[in-house]
């Protein structure tokens, strides 16, 4: 009879988090082999000029591979996707162990009903300076927020 492996899991509040510094705690947990849960992902902070950030990305979303247009980056408008594509982007590519840790990764928007009563680690920090937060850059890229 094979031993049951007990799995840690790691819910992280990006209420005010740097999104870096929350995007590289979250890919090392990962590739640790822990389960990481990210709530309030939409209320993450970017640093810098909101007009620089948005667009930077409208820029990066304009570019095509013409020599096969289906494998031009794709970038998603929803705030959790949005950050889940940042941590993946700190994770190997070309391995199986990147594929299996982007799979422990899952971010939510917003607080959601089955895990309101776990405790999660606080990772805001105090910042000075031009704050942007991921919902307000995803809405400027498009979205539209119907919850």
């Amino acid at each position: 009879m094979k031993s049951q492996k007990q799995i840690q899991v790691l819910v992280l509040n990006a209420e005010n988090a740097i999104a870096g510094k929350l995007s590289a705690c979250a890919a090392k947990s990962a590739l640790q082999g822990v389960e990481v849960k990210i709530i309030n992902s939409e209320k993450a902070v970017i640093t810098g000029d909101k007009d620089y950030i948005v667009t930077r990305y409208f820029n990066k979303r304009e570019q095509k591979n013409k020599a096969n247009p289906e494998e031009s980056f794709k970038l998603s408008r929803r705030p959790d996707l949005f950050l889940k594509k940042m941590i993946k982007g700190m994770l190997p590519k070309h391995n199986r162990t990147g594929s299996d840790a982007e799979q422990r990764i899952t971010c939510y928007y917003g607080n959601p009903e089955n895990l309101k009563a776990e405790t999660f680690k606080y990772t805001g920090d105090k910042v000075k300076g031009k704050l942007t937060s991921i919902e307000s850059i995803c809405i400027a890229l498009g979205w539209k927020n119907n919850a």
